[in-house]
């Protein structure tokens, strides 16, 4: 009797909760259960968000069948600007907008993963705690939802693979024979984000060719690149908001057409772990996804939506455990004495050959400007000569592209193989034959400096522009990708060495020179000549070869097994951030926190722990903790202690030589034993993360002498 008095009672204030979500959303504009639901929330703010979409092949979403999943998705995006979400202050058109929306991604990560969860079968009742953590990983090791949410990389080659396989010998043959650029794979395999095999991948580009896949690209130095639109609507068919032109989609540089002159290495690679926290996503935008997961709780206390017990531990699941959660959320390290050495020869060959580089491109490309003809052709049937300074002529330089005279005019252009011989490419590289591919290693060198010294990450090094650096060369302006999206990015003024300084100035004085000369110029200060010569371009793969190049040029040594290691703009910084630890000893690392602008002390001592091997780390953190005792730090009392007894000494004998590297012996002696724990801690408190060292000993001399005391 008592139960059902309860639901009795219990159903007209669900009713009642249900209705006022219903009647809170004033920007709805079309009736609830609608096949297509229609928003304005003012000011030119509007969306449109079609229902019906397939569930795991088990029908249309507005089916009866699946009357009650249709319903608790359409309160879910409801609750998203209801008050009990967002509390009752204003939200603006935009904010509301953005709100349902971020509601709409997490909807479309169920929806992607419909049929693993049986979706169809138990709507989100069936969803489990180990699932929105998984999600939450996700989500935290991607700083956009284009991979965290929509995993476009992995259900583009899923996609691309299963189209493919529909092709036929005689299509394969027919775009071999009229179009084999089609076949011609632009960057090096290393390079490749894609999980496609090279046939595969072959395969892929023959079929987006023969289904009008490729769009010519507007922004990037491409003959053809895939079409986003094309695929993302082939792709998230099924979603909410997948297939919507507002989400970024990456081009990726293994499936784009381009020029001939492909650039590839001299040797494979040393592999490392793809993605880092520091590319991840940021704490903010990380806490608004999980507080909208988080607000599934409204319907869970009406049996509705996710259960309650599956969302009770994502209220302290935070940003580094989901980080952790993530494991190949890590990128290893090139080792710090031969990044040095690749640095220090690029700042030797930018202050060797910088003047002559830039003046005799210039040039060159000014004399192609004035004739109505690209640089290609125009240097195609004359010589390059008499457009060198006496420099440039010394240095060895024959050709305006050494890989266009070595593919198209040195050999026959017809055949399908447009790769040059590798090893004689090199050699001729080496002796500087190619005014282009000199610029690429002159770019090289540049990026490795600046990008060093820096310590920007890739996507900040590529949004230098001409305005960043200040009026008095002391500061740099950097658009912090660790802040927000596009426009809502925090500028964050960083001291810019006089050597960066100088670069950015020759940079920004070269660019002057071809916008008077005629040639477009792109907005990154880093964007290079194409082989026309018309434009100046910036793509993030052809960022990258330009750092192989050069280390290529210089001919970087190679481990044992013949890889070498080519520097990327992450290891840069890591790099760094251990010189600066090395070579700073007065600064703390609060300032390289700053410098790096990272967001608490763990990030800064994740950097610094990558450097070292284990023996290393356990060695400074051994003199870490003598620094304590020898400077009273209260943590350390018990370790002075049984410095004590163990030396006859006080805390202040300790700083002498002798005891000091004696002491820390004896201490990293006591860590192998396990008699002391020296360990990290950090605390989180509203605006940020403070840590504490502990030193935890157990002291078994004083042990033993209990022991015999109560034999005694």
């Amino acid at each position: 009797m008592n139960d059902g008095l309860k639901s009795i009672a219990a159903e007209p204030w669900s009713d009642r909760f249900l209705s006022e979500i219903r009647d809170a959303a004033s920007w709805l504009q079309s009736p609830f259960n609608s096949p297509v639901l229609k928003a304005d929330f003012g000011k030119g703010q509007t969306l449109l968000v079609d229902f019906r979409i397939d569930v795991g092949g088990q029908g249309q979403l507005v089916d009866s069948r699946h009357r009650v999943l249709f319903e608790d998705i359409q309160y879910f995006i409801l609750l998203q600007t209801h008050p009990c979400v967002r509390g009752r202050g204003y939200l603006s058109p935009e904010t509301q907008r953005l709100h349902v929306i971020r509601g709409l991604h997490v909807v479309d990560h169920f929806l992607l993963n419909a049929t693993s969860t049986k979706l169809a079968q138990y709507g989100f009742r069936g969803v489990v705690s180990h699932e929105l953590k998984s999600m939450l990983a996700e989500r935290a090791c991607s700083p956009d939802v284009e991979e965290s949410v929509y995993r476009w990389s992995t259900f583009l080659a899923k996609t691309l693979r299963e189209k493919s396989a529909t092709l036929t010998q005689a299509d394969i043959e027919d775009v071999s024979a009229s179009h084999p650029e089609i076949l011609d794979i632009p960057i090096h395999e290393n390079d490749w984000s894609l999980d496609l095999e090279l046939e595969e991948l072959k395969r892929a580009r023959i079929w987006l060719f023969l289904n009008k896949g490729y769009v010519r690209p507007h922004k990037v130095d491409y003959r053809l690149s895939p079409s986003s639109s094309f695929l993302s609507k082939l792709i998230y068919r099924n979603t909410l908001w997948g297939s919507n032109p507002q989400i970024s989609r990456t081009a990726f540089e293994e499936l784009c057409v381009s020029p001939k002159e492909n650039t590839y290495r001299e040797y494979d690679e040393v592999p490392v772990k793809p993605g880092s926290l520091d590319e991840a996503c940021s704490r903010k935008h990380f806490e608004k996804y999980r507080s909208t997961l988080v607000s599934f709780q409204h319907l869970s206390r009406l049996d509705r939506g996710i259960p309650e017990s599956s969302l009770a531990e994502l209220s302290t699941f935070d940003i580094e455990a989901a980080q952790r959660l993530k494991a190949d959320c890590t990128i290893g390290i090139a080792p710090f004495d031969y990044v040095r050495n690749v640095v220090k020869q690029a700042v030797d060959f930018y202050f060797a050959h910088n003047a002559t580089l830039f003046t005799c491109c210039a040039n060159v490309l000014g004399a192609a400007r004035r004739a109505g003809v690209s640089a290609k052709k125009f240097f195609s049937s004359r010589s390059i000569q008499p457009y060198l300074t006496r420099n440039g002529r010394r240095l060895g330089i024959r050709f305006w592209s050494l890989a266009y005279q070595m593919s198209f005019i040195e050999s026959n252009p017809n055949r399908k193989e447009t790769h040059l011989p590798k090893q004689d490419y090199f050699d001729r590289l080496r002796r500087n034959e190619g005014l282009l591919e000199m610029m690429r290693v002159l770019y090289g060198a540049m990026q490795l400096i600046v990008g060093w010294l820096m310590a920007l990450r890739v996507g900040e090094m590529i949004d230098l522009n001409a305005l960043s650096l200040s009026d008095n060369n002391r500061w740099l302006a950097v658009q912090s990708r660790k802040s927000g999206p596009g426009k809502f990015r925090r500028t964050d003024l960083i001291p810019a060495p006089a050597l960066v300084a100088r670069i950015m100035r020759r940079l920004i004085e070269f660019r002057r020179m071809l916008s008077v000369a005629g040639v477009a110029i792109h907005e990154s200060l880093f964007a290079v000549p194409t082989l026309d010569g018309d434009r100046l371009t910036m793509a993030y793969a052809a960022y990258n070869a330009r750092i192989d190049c050069f280390i290529d040029y210089i001919e970087a040594p190679v481990t044992e097994s013949g890889l070498r290691y080519y520097i990327r703009q992450h290891q840069l910084r890591k790099n760094f951030a251990l010189w600066f630890y090395a070579e700073a000893p007065f600064e703390t690392t609060d300032t390289l926190q700053w410098f790096l602008r990272q967001r608490d002390a763990e990030q800064t001592e994740h950097y610094l722990r990558a450097n070292f091997s284990g023996q290393v780390l356990r060695t400074l953190q051994s003199t870490a903790a003598t620094l304590m005792v020898r400077d009273g730090r209260k943590e350390a009392d018990d370790l002075a202690a049984i410095a004590l007894r163990r030396f006859g000494a006080d805390r202040h004998s300790v700083i002498d030589e002798r005891r000091f590297a004696e002491y820390t012996r004896y201490v990293e002696k006591l860590r192998q034993e396990g008699s002391l724990i020296f360990d990290v801690h950090y605390m989180c408190d509203s605006n940020q993360k403070s840590h504490v060292v502990s030193l935890v000993v157990f002291d078994h001399e004083e042990e033993d002498a209990d022991n015999e005391s109560v034999s005694a």
